[in-house]
């Protein structure tokens, strides 16, 4: 064999180690759906402060319910016009629709006794926190951005922790009847979770290291 040429079972390896790097990178979760997902949340507690300031009405979890079947069915359409969905996109994807389903569902059935008045978005604030926490380890458990990603792993963690304060401070206001601070609060749990995890993903994809 000709000297720096690669033997068989080499140019086999570099193959294998190419597709297999491949496959962890995130095609179909890209930072654009955190950014549009976050829109989405902002605009309906706003709409809901409005109602809920105009009239009285408590809508929130109404609202939660149908900005939750939206978002899916526009997932659902953005998934049919996108094609390729890595090993890595599939876990980050369940991750989070099932953090926010089962805490949604548990909104709903609380919201069913009306002596329990408790928060759905301080429940999805905490399901978008565990949700980030599990996304985190994206940057932890790929072996080609291990010595890179560190910054980006303390990020998501730091969100996901301040997410999960600021899920409990939800539930305080919401208790207390505090109805602006209650608003406050799940915009900045919108800010820290959805955008902060779109930016990280940015700042990574234009790195091409996700």
């Amino acid at each position: 064999m000709e000297e720096g040429k690669l033997s068989e079972k080499e140019a086999l390896d570099l193959i294998a180690a190419s597709l297999e790097a491949q496959r962890r990178k995130l095609d179909f979760i890209r930072s654009t759906l955190f950014f549009r997902a976050a829109g989405l949340v902002a605009l309906l507690v706003t709409a809901e402060f409005a109602i809920r300031q105009a009239t009285g009405m408590d809508l929130m979890l109404w609202i939660t319910v149908g900005g939750f079947l939206l978002g899916g069915i526009l997932l659902l359409v953005y998934s049919r016009k996108h094609k390729t969905v890595t090993a890595n996109d599939r876990t980050i994807a369940n991750t989070w629709l099932y953090a926010l389903g089962v805490t949604l569902y548990t909104g709903i059935y609380a919201g069913m006794d009306t002596d329990i008045r408790i928060p759905a978005t301080g429940l999805l604030a905490i399901g978008a926190s565990i949700a980030v926490g599990v996304t985190s380890e994206l940057f932890r458990r790929n072996t080609a951005n291990r010595s890179q990603q560190g910054g980006s792993l303390v990020v998501l963690n730091v969100a996901a922790i301040c997410g999960a304060f600021l899920a409990a401070w939800i539930f305080r206001t919401a208790a207390a009847g505090e109805v602006v601070a209650q608003y406050a609060l799940t915009l900045a749990a919108d800010l820290v979770l959805f955008v902060g995890t779109g930016t990280v993903l940015r700042y990574n994809e234009r790195r091409n290291r996700v």
